[in-house]
């Protein structure tokens, strides 16, 4: 499955000796991955020649404001996709940070569905963008982040996801 694949090419950044054999299975949902990968994080790839010569054409001005190696992945997907499970365990392995974005919500404001029953699901969103800003901000180092499944339903939200790297 091309997102299984993306999601551990994005851990192998971190974590050694990960193969990944059919590199080939991204490329009907996202044929530029591989060029991304390496032109974002700066990351080499056995990618088909077509993919490394536009990694190879990258502006060598582009800055990272962190070394990519220490920059705060984030983990997006569906409800109940293993994002918290795999998440722990990535961070466990790197000896970096974790935060569920869903459990640190519960924390300061109860349950998500009380507060979408008293408020309505864009009270919650508001509330939701606020914690994933201030969380980026925060923990923009050596921290697996993962985002609840709804993360992605807002333009603000998507928008603050792109200007982050890595999202996985």
């Amino acid at each position: 499955d091309h997102r299984i694949a993306m999601s551990f090419a994005v851990l192998g950044a971190r974590i050694p000796q990960i193969t990944i054999g059919q590199k080939s299975c991204v490329e009907k949902t996202y044929p530029e991955f591989w060029a991304d990968m390496s032109r974002h994080l700066g990351m080499r790839y056995d990618a088909p020649p077509e993919m490394v010569s536009d990694a190879a054409s990258v502006d060598a001005d582009v800055q990272m404001p962190l070394p990519a190696d220490e920059r705060s992945v984030v983990l997006i997907g569906m409800r109940g996709a293993g994002k918290t499970h795999l998440g722990k365990a990535a961070a466990a392995h790197l000896g970096w940070d974790f935060i569920d974005l869903d459990h640190l919500y519960e924390a300061r404001h109860g349950p998500i569905m009380q507060t979408v029953a008293a408020e309505g699901w864009s009270a919650f969103r508001e509330r939701e963008l606020a914690i994933l800003k201030e969380t980026l901000s925060t923990k923009s180092a050596r921290t697996v982040i993962a985002c609840g499944g709804g993360i992605v339903e807002t333009a603000e939200a998507r928008a603050v996801l792109r200007a982050h790297w890595p999202v996985v």
